[in-house]
């Protein structure tokens, strides 16, 4: 199942969750906030002290939790980009994933890759995740985290982005983008 959902639209904090809960600068949003939890875990860091957990709160969780972050594109406006993460999982039922989007005019996505055609399922020791966008300087938005939709628990931590040269292809993960459309009539 594929999930695109321009998240800027259903950013909702969820009553339930106290700002002292999440990570400074962090918010949980998603088409079910209520349904998922974010902590800081000590026990399981990547690198440094903590890492961030979402998790579903029950085996019921409906549609998808986010720990997300929104900034300025910045430095980055004009340049591509790669975000990179570590993430970790276990027993994630339906799937995960780090997500970046670039917004341009008010809810007009500009670039968008949530990993929903390479997800993160089941459990897993912690793995770099990369996503490779380009950000227009016509960009007034950048937004950008880890999405679990149903059960289980994903941990994140080491996200970073940096500029990369245009020679680095938008990809999504390892799947470089074909520079024109081919096979329109499906006879290749």
């Amino acid at each position: 199942m594929k999930y695109f959902v321009l998240i800027s639209l259903i950013v909702c904090l969820s009553p339930s969750v106290e700002a002292g809960n999440l990570p400074d600068g962090w918010i949980l949003a998603g088409t079910n906030p209520g349904d998922y939890m974010v902590t800081l875990d000590s026990d399981n860091a990547y690198s440094g002290n903590v890492s961030a957990l979402l998790e579903s709160k029950s085996e019921s969780a409906r549609g998808f939790g986010t720990l997300m972050q929104q900034s300025a594109p910045g430095l980055y406006s004009g340049k591509r980009v790669r975000m990179s993460g570590y993430v970790r999982c276990k027993d994630v039922k339906s799937w995960s994933g780090l997500w970046f989007r670039v917004d341009g005019e008010v809810d007009k996505s500009l670039s968008f890759d949530n990993m929903s055609d390479r997800p993160i399922k089941g459990s897993s020791g912690w793995k770099q995740y990369h996503i490779v966008l380009d950000v227009p300087e016509r960009a007034t938005l950048l937004a950008y985290g880890v999405l679990l939709a149903g059960e289980g628990q994903v941990w994140v931590d080491g996200i970073s982005f940096e500029v990369v040269d245009k020679s680095v292809p938008v990809r999504k993960e390892g799947h470089a983008l074909p520079p024109e459309p081919a096979n329109l009539d499906f006879e290749k």
